[in-house]
């Protein structure tokens, strides 16, 4: 059997599941299981992700009163946007591992940042309706604890460095996320012009 094969026998409600309720014990799991990078995005991150830009869909074609093409360039952006930016942080994972006494491995890298990112990903169903900017939050930050206990398991970096590994890793994340948001919402803005600016600012400013 394939590598890929042998990472999808998880499905991924299965995998989010223990990710979000077990995450310590499904780190151990993951860390022995043999897996491609292509199988990751594939099995897992390309389903996942697509979860916030579905979900935002019928909002904004209320909201905005456009026509569908550049409502589904937008959730094509978005989503595009939302892998790239899990791959980066994959790369830098694996970078940042020596510095913290870790050991390089991008395919333990990517499990991490592919899997880390579960949370925010699950908590994107609630785009499907206006709702306040900090619920959207608690995904991410939930993210980074599933982070927080997955570094020293999947990367073997000294325990006592894990803070370290985590600020740096979470910086990135950090700054990543925020590039590509702004150029999406650049990008999405510039589709709509002849929209309502004052609807497609609060939309596409979120």
């Amino acid at each position: 059997m394939s590598d890929l094969g042998r990472s999808g026998r998880v499905g991924p409600v299965a995998r989010a599941w223990g990710v979000l309720f077990r995450t310590e014990v499904e780190w151990e799991v993951i860390d022995g299981e043999s897996a491609t990078v292509l199988g990751l995005f594939v099995g897992y991150a390309c389903i996942l992700a697509a979860i916030r830009p579905l979900a935002e869909i019928p909002q904004n074609m209320l909201l905005i009163h456009w026509k569908p093409a550049p409502i589904l360039e937008i959730a094509a952006l978005r989503y595009a946007g939302s892998l790239i930016g899990v791959f980066v942080v994959g790369l830098v994972i694996n970078a940042l591992a020596p510095v913290y006494h870790g050991e390089k491995n991008l395919v333990q890298a990517m499990k991490l940042s592919v899997y880390y990112h579960t949370a925010g990903w699950v908590v994107g169903f609630l785009y499907i309706m206006p709702i306040p900017g900090f619920l959207a939050m608690i995904g991410g930050l939930y993210g980074l604890y599933i982070l927080l206990l997955g570094l020293p398991t999947l990367m073997k970096s000294a325990r006592e460095e894990t803070a370290g590994y985590f600020v740096g890793v979470a910086f990135a994340g950090f700054a990543i996320g925020a590039v590509t948001g702004w150029m999406i919402n650049m990008i999405s803005l510039y589709l709509l012009q002849g929209a309502p600016l004052t609807a497609a600012s609060a939309t596409f400013g979120r």
